[in-house]
């Protein structure tokens, strides 16, 4: 009798087993396929308005709006949208060999394969489960250089410094120059080929526009806000 029902104990726990394995696997499958379709999606993206215009089709709209948020009455992105849409050009180039194209660039003396700098920014989470993890993971991937924001991130830098694509680390000179010191000295150290400086920081308007929109929706729509923190070094803070 005994034996039988540690056969059945048995049966029962290699049953459940079984069952956890093949969750963890079409949970992974899953994963994997929209993750490929996201990514067929990003491809087929020929401008900023298409990114743009993608992530307000993806994104709910109280998040969207935190990064499409716009200092003051936006006169500065507007006149950094003008210049980027109607006066930036491509250099024409006619009747030579494009047999091999190549976006490299040099900056301070080290070549990168693109041109193309992600800037210091935070709550990636927002976007991507992954957080600022999966944007260097995507940098990377796409050859880009990812700027990594010191202060505040939702991700150790230990992680972000996983993946081996090309970094620039972001400092405010308002950080408290002790730090600071630590922070430059051993940049070089972990991998950093630069580092990207905010010289003022003199508000935090972004926060008190965003946060009451987030308040009320993780109260009803998106009650995941509630879950999400910012990772300030030495301390972990709502945003």
């Amino acid at each position: 009798m005994q034996n039988r029902q540690l056969f059945v104990v048995l049966c029962g726990a290699s049953t459940l087993a079984g069952v956890v394995i093949l969750y963890k696997y079409f949970r992974e499958k899953s994963k994997k396929q929209k993750d490929d379709e996201q990514k067929n999606q990003y491809l087929k993206c020929r401008s900023l308005s298409d990114f743009e215009n993608l992530a307000k089709q993806r994104l709910k709209s109280h998040r969207f709006h935190y990064y499409d948020y716009k200092a003051g009455q936006g006169h500065t992105y507007q006149a950094c949208r003008t210049y980027f849409d109607k006066q930036l050009r491509i250099i024409p180039r006619v009747l030579i060999n494009v047999e091999e194209i190549s976006l490299k660039t040099t900056i301070f003396g080290k070549t990168y394969e693109s041109p193309i700098i992600i800037a210091p920014t935070t709550f990636h989470c927002l976007a991507n489960r992954d957080g600022e993890v999966g944007t260097a993971r995507g940098a990377t991937e796409a050859q880009c250089i990812y700027t990594y924001n010191w202060m505040y991130s939702t991700k150790p830098e230990y992680e972000v410094l996983q993946t081996t694509g090309p970094k620039f680390l972001h400092v405010y000179l308002t950080t408290p120059t002790k730090i600071l010191e630590k922070i430059v000295t051993e940049a070089e150290e972990k991998g950093y080929r630069a580092i990207v400086v905010t010289c003022d920081h003199p508000t935090d308007r972004v926060r008190d526009d965003v946060l009451p929109l987030f308040e009320e929706a993780s109260k009803t729509i998106d009650r995941e806000l509630t879950e999400l923190r910012v990772q300030s070094h030495g301390q972990i803070s709502n945003h």
